[in-house]
């Protein structure tokens, strides 16, 4: 038995919370806990969890994710869950470098060589996005995604629906396959024209066509639409996957392992999703961690179909961005499209702990803009 010693985390720019867990016998596992906006309520949570899980055997990580899951009473939500994830892939990493495996060996093994990916173009506010479309080419990649709109009333004009179709069709005509992002920001009043007006022009998929707290609504446009619609990012667990499952409301599965219970989680939605013959996209905006922990679920999933990758969003800095922290970014370089399934010990990338460290000294304070209408009224971002 391996009883884990101790437990930190880490606030990191540009809005990353990293978990570094380390047993008795010197073995060292790192995960990703990021809630972009709340970092300070997950490093509490972690610090809560820290009191159960020191010398705990660090090999029983279901046997720790239960006990995190289910012992405090009060269940799901993004800080409990946020906190829970970073801790599972951390479990996971060490248990990987202790058998000289990467996790997705540990899972079952893979059932690809290479993870298709995509970048972020045009911003919050999006813009410039045919420029952005073919720097994102030159880079590698063959599919980007976008926002669709910016912050939009509950019912708009005109024009607001021809900006988004002129932006997608700029995009189009680069020749990348472009998902649509429209971030919970439409509401009910305007979700069906937005799509309808979309849907010509073939957009890989529409993401958070409505919010998530709207289920029936979200299963009326799918069914009115051919556009695959993608949904998750704002959901915890299998439990708040299982209604959209049900009611055959979404195409695309986007749990984020680092909100939705981590590696162990994200498998089992993922599984979850397959026998509704929904696919597996795990969103990830965030850091190094993150991704390593969707791409080693990506390489064992037969309905996993594309990645979200963080290089150069616009959320990141120049001196902390996706690569920033790595000692092997190698790992991560795309070509054609994808990236090839990571084959290092554990998630497969290693962590410069020093510079995490040093970044740490000055916690990021990250939070998303606060957005008003005309009128003054909040506009969701």
């Amino acid at each position: 038995m391996s009883k884990i010693v101790s437990m930190e985390h880490f606030l990191v720019p540009p809005r990353w919370l990293f978990v570094r867990i380390e047993t008795d016998d010197g073995a060292v596992g790192w995960g990703e806990a990021s809630l972009e906006g709340h970092g300070e309520a997950v490093a509490g949570a972690l610090d809560a969890a820290r009191d159960r899980l020191i010398g705990h055997d660090a090999d029983r990580i279901e046997d720790a994710w239960q006990m995190i899951y289910r012992l405090g009473f009060y269940r799901g939500g993004p800080v409990l869950m946020s906190a829970l994830s970073g801790i599972d892939q951390a479990l996971w990493d060490r248990r990987g470098r202790v058998l000289n495996a990467p996790v997705s060996d540990l899972l079952g093994g893979r059932v690809r060589d290479r993870i298709r990916v995509y970048a972020w173009i045009g911003g919050d506010r999006p813009g410039d996005v045919a420029e952005a479309a073919a720097m994102r080419r030159e880079q590698g990649f063959d599919a980007v995604k976008m926002n669709g709109t910016e912050d939009m009333a509950w019912l708009a004009g005109p024009s607001a629906v021809d900006d988004a179709v002129e932006r997608l069709a700029q995009v189009r005509e680069t020749g990348l396959d472009v998902g649509v992002d429209l971030h919970g920001r439409v509401h009910r009043p305007m979700a069906r024209q937005v799509v309808r007006a979309l849907e010509p022009l073939g957009p890989l998929f529409i993401e958070e066509v409505l919010l998530s707290e709207n289920p029936e609504a979200i299963a009326q446009v799918a069914a009115q639409t051919a556009v695959p619609l993608a949904l998750g990012e704002r959901l915890f667990s299998r439990w708040d996957f299982k209604p959209f499952f049900q009611s055959a409301a979404i195409d695309i599965a986007q749990p984020d392992l680092s909100h939705a219970g981590g590696i162990s989680e994200g498998r089992r939605i993922a599984a979850m999703a397959e026998t509704y013959d929904v696919a597996l996209a795990p969103h990830c905006p965030l850091g190094p961690l993150a991704l390593a922990s969707c791409l080693q679920l990506a390489a064992t999933c037969p309905n996993f179909v594309i990645q979200e990758m963080s290089l150069g969003i616009h959320y990141n800095q120049a001196d902390a961005d996706l690569l920033t922290y790595l000692q092997n970014p190698k790992v991560l370089d795309v070509s054609d499209g994808s990236v090839a399934v990571l084959e290092g010990a554990g998630l497969g990338v290693e962590i410069d702990e020093e510079r995490v460290r040093h970044a740490a000294r000055q916690p990021h304070r990250w939070r998303n803009p606060v957005w008003r209408g005309p009128d003054g009224s909040l506009r969701e971002w």
